[in-house]
């Protein structure tokens, strides 16, 4: 595992990525806050954990493997659209706004699960 800092337009993201055993997994870790008011994020069926806090405004993220909301982990889903091609769990906080969170086919081909829990807008 590495960690880093992606400079994406304006912003700084505190990621940290791992590697290991082929599975790419992007974290926000404990303590960290990262917020993408607009654009476009493709994570390329990377697993999205969240131990600090995610705000996507209006952005639009796609190819998330499995999304891991931790304990003390929120995501804030805005007005965003977030492609979930894995499962979905959640222990931590899960905000829905006017945001849009499609389950979809193309990173795991067995059903998706979905822990925790976790009110949806659509």
């Amino acid at each position: 595992m590495f960690s880093s800092r992606i400079r994406i337009a304006a912003f700084t993201l505190p990621l940290a990525v791992s590697l290991a055993g082929h599975a790419a997994q992007v974290t926000v870790p404990a303590g960290s806050s990262v917020t993408a008011p607009s654009g476009s994020l493709s994570l390329g069926c990377a697993d999205l954990s969240l131990q600090g806090s995610l705000s996507l405004g209006a952005s639009t993220v796609t190819g998330a493997g499995t999304v891991s909301i931790a304990a003390g982990g929120s995501l804030d889903a805005g007005s965003s659209s977030l492609t979930v091609g894995g499962n979905w769990s959640n222990a931590g906080t899960f905000s829905a706004g006017t945001g849009t969170v499609v389950f979809a086919d193309g990173c795991s081909s067995a059903p998706a699960t979905i822990n925790g829990a976790t009110a949806f807008r659509n």
